[in-house]
Order: C-alpha cells, then sequence, then structure tokens
C-alpha cells in the first residue's frame, strides 16, 4: 500500500512538474490564452476610463507632465502639482520613457535624467550640441556629431559608468540598451561601391556583430528564436545563429510586432501574419490606414493617426476614431494610455452591455 501511494505520489508530482515546464514557454501560454478567449464572443468596445484635457499635456506611469519649453510641472490625476523644475536653456528638449525624464540643451550638451518623483539620477555636460537622446530605466544613449566622426554613448545607471562608440567611417542608424542591459546599436557603411548595414551589441569587454546585411538599410531589430527579426527598407529579415538569413520583400513598411512565434507586419494598408519560417499564416487589407502595432493584454492594437483596432485570434474585435492626432499608445496594467495633441485618455476593451429590453 505504501508502495502504491508513492507511486501515485511520484506520478502527480512529476505530472506538475511537465504542466509548469510546458507553460513556461510563452508560446504555449500564448495558446492556452487563445484557447481560453476562443469560447468569448461577446463584442467589445474601446471604453473612456479617464481623460486628462490639455494640450500637450504627456503621461508618465500615473502622472502628467507639461512642458512648455522652460518649466517642467508634473501633476497627478486630480491635477495636483506634485513638483516642478525650470530649465534656463537656449534650445532646450524633453525625452520620456515610462518612468524616467530627459531634459536637455541640443546647443550647449547639458543633460538632467531625473525618476517620476524629481529625483536627480544623473547631470552631465557634454560641453558639445547633442544630435539626439533615448532614454530606458537602465540608462539613456546620447549620440553627438562632431566634426570628424560621431558618437553614441551610453550612461548605464546600474554600472555608474560612460560606454562610448566612435564612428568615423561610418554612420549610426538606431542604438537601445537589450534584456542584458547592453547597449546594441545599427550602422550605415560604403565599402566599394557597396552599402552594407550592421547590427552590434556591446557587450562589456567587447563588441560583437550580431548581423550583416547588404544592399539594405536596418530601420527596427526584435529579439526572436536565439535570433533577430529585422525590419529594412526592402522588407523583413530572419537571422539566426551563423548569419543565416531568411527574407520576405516588401513594399511601404511601417512596423512589425513579435507575439509568441507570430510576427505581425504592417505595410501600405496591409497587415500580414508570419510563421517563424516567415510564411503567410493571415493577411487582411484596412480600408483606414494604420501605421503602428503595440501588444495590450491579449490583444494586437493597429493604429494610425486617429484610428485604432483591437485585433485577437486574428479577428477584429473592437475599433475607436479620436478626434485628435495620436502621438503616443502604452499599457500599464489593464489600462491602454493614449496621449494625444490634446490631452490623454485612459482606455480599456470592455464586452458591450447587451441594452435591457423595456417591460
Amino acid at each position: 500500500m505504501k508502495n502504491f501511494k508513492l507511486i501515485v505520489t511520484t506520478i502527480i508530482i512529476l505530472f506538475f512538474i511537465i504542466i509548469a515546464l510546458f507553460f513556461a514557454r510563452e508560446e504555449n501560454q500564448k495558446k492556452l490564452v487563445n484557447y481560453i478567449y476562443s469560447f468569448d464572443k461577446s463584442e467589445k468596445v474601446f471604453e473612456i476610463v479617464k481623460s486628462y484635457e490639455n494640450e500637450g499635456i504627456q503621461y508618465l506611469n500615473g502622472r502628467f507632465l507639461e512642458w512648455d519649453g522652460e518649466t517642467l510641472k508634473v501633476s497627478d490625476s486630480t491635477k495636483k502639482e506634485l513638483w516642478t523644475k525650470t530649465f534656463l536653456f537656449d534650445n532646450p528638449k524633453m525625452v520620456l520613457n515610462e518612468n524616467r525624464i530627459v531634459i536637455y540643451d541640443e546647443l550647449s550638451g547639458v543633460v538632467y535624467l531625473y525618476n517620476g518623483n524629481g529625483e536627480t539620477l544623473l547631470e552631465h555636460d557634454f560641453e558639445k550640441p547633442i544630435f539626439n537622446i533615448k532614454v530606458w530605466d537602465q540608462g539613456l544613449i546620447a549620440h553627438l556629431k562632431l566634426e570628424d566622426e560621431e558618437k553614441i554613448l551610453y550612461y548605464n545607471l546600474e554600472r555608474d559608468k560612460w560606454e562610448e562608440v566612435s564612428f568615423i567611417d561610418s554612420f549610426p542608424l538606431d542604438y537601445w540598451i537589450n534584456n542584458s542591459n547592453n547597449m546594441m546599436y545599427t550602422q550605415m557603411k560604403f565599402e566599394q561601391n557597396q552599402l552594407f548595414s550592421e547590427l552590434f551589441e556591446k557587450l562589456e569587454e567587447n563588441t560583437e556583430i550580431r548581423a550583416d546585411l547588404q544592399d539594405e538599410i536596418i530601420l527596427k531589430t526584435l529579439p526572436f528564436k536565439q535570433g533577430y527579426i529585422i525590419l529594412t527598407d526592402m522588407g523583413i529579415v530572419k537571422v539566426s545563429k551563423g548569419n543565416e538569413n531568411i527574407t520576405r520583400d516588401y513594399d511601404l513598411v511601417h512596423d512589425i510586432l513579435i507575439d509568441g512565434e507570430e510576427i505581425y507586419i504592417l505595410y501600405g494598408d496591409n497587415l500580414e501574419i508570419l510563421d517563424r519560417s516567415l510564411e503567410t499564416i493571415y493577411k487582411n487589407t484596412y480600408a483606414l490606414s494604420y501605421t503602428k502595432l503595440h501588444r495590450h493584454e491579449k490583444y494586437i492594437l493597429l493604429y494610425g493617426d486617429k484610428s485604432i483596432i483591437a485585433l485577437f485570434n486574428k479577428e477584429d474585435r473592437a475599433e475607436y476614431t479620436f478626434g485628435s492626432g495620436v502621438k503616443d499608445i502604452r499599457s500599464q496594467f489593464n489600462d491602454l494610455i493614449v496621449t494625444l495633441k490634446t490631452g490623454v485618455y485612459t482606455m480599456r476593451i470592455e464586452n458591450i452591455e447587451p441594452e435591457k429590453m423595456e417591460e
């Protein structure tokens, strides 16, 4: 009897281990979610939960920012002012992500990095004009254009140091921080009258090339299956280990997004979904123009200047048209934060409640 109980207990433990390992994979989690929600055939609608109407307002993790080029005011959702700062710059710029604020003077090269509470995380003076700055929670990257070269400099908050890459015979195209807290960048160069664009990862000890494309310009890069999906001016390229490439040509490409093992690509007026071999598994053409993709909860969102549509399981489930131009869309828990030229909307995708019959 004891042996029987031991065998049963072992089988149950092995069963739960197998289940845990199965659902540790993102694509299997997605399959389960799709299966559960496949029974939900209710009509959906975008609902406005709250709005903050003010031209030029921007959103930062529950706070609202007003920036006039000199004074930065940060308020909560009740419009209570939390903190304010004033900058006397000749050519001021502001850059945001979900949790960080960068204010810099494009001409003098002075940079300030803040968190949402107004605490200074970095103050630096490049003493040279700044061409561009991008910010993440892990730090920021500054792009300088000098007389004889260009530079990108990454300040890593965790390591508390600057990392630098110089470009003399090439040009930086894009730069970002990956999940390993390393700087990634793409560059373009000409050799023997041929165009090359390359993808690099800057490690702590050295820099390694991740992709090398000829006669194409890299526009966007996403990690995928131990390699990368790269959006170029010619279409998309799947780069695997050993630089083995699979390509698909597209015209008028707008954006790409990866959801599990599916690759979404917006081009022209079309949405196409590809599998891991870049074979088409779904295609649709829209009357309205959508230029951006965003993942929100179980939905894939397509949005353009004034319109947004939510897809689930390759079906259009909800649509909304704004009266003003869309500047940015972000997700925060169940909320969709939509920044317009005239204010900020907090929205959710809800079921359409059936109308009650009159007695």
